[in-house]
C-alpha cells in the first residue's frame, strides 16, 4: 500500500547524486525523475530516474534510466568525507534552467 506520508520526488524535478562535482559539468551526477513506480509482485515504490550523463552504466544495457525503491532514494548515506543524501534536489533556477536545455537523446 502507498504510503502518502512520505514525500515523493516530483515527476520532471532534478537531483544530484551524492557523488556530484561542482568543479566538473553542471549535469555531472544529474538526473531527472521520471516517474513513480510500483513493484507488481512486492508493491514497492520505486522512484525511476533519467541519468543526464556520460557514460552512466544503464546505457550498457540499452536502458533509458534507473529505478529504485524509494527509501534508498530517499536515505542518507555514508561516503568517505560526505555524510547527507543520496539525492539531493535541484531547486538553484539558473541550474533547472540549463538542465532543462539539454537534448536528452543525445545523453
Amino acid at each position: 500500500m502507498i504510503n502518502f506520508s512520505k514525500k515523493y520526488p516530483i515527476v520532471g524535478s532534478f537531483y544530484y547524486h551524492y557523488k556530484h562535482d561542482n568543479q566538473k559539468s553542471l549535469n555531472d551526477y544529474s538526473y531527472k525523475i521520471i516517474g513513480i513506480a510500483v513493484h507488481s509482485e512486492t508493491e514497492e515504490i520505486l522512484v525511476a530516474y533519467q541519468p543526464l550523463y556520460r557514460p552512466n552504466h544503464v546505457f550498457d544495457y540499452e536502458a533509458n534510466f534507473n529505478v529504485r525503491p524509494l527509501d534508498m532514494f530517499l536515505e542518507n548515506v555514508i561516503y568517505g568525507d560526505y555524510s547527507g543524501a543520496r539525492f539531493r534536489l535541484i531547486t538553484d533556477e539558473k541550474t533547472i534552467a540549463e538542465l532543462n536545455k539539454l537534448d536528452f537523446t543525445q545523453i
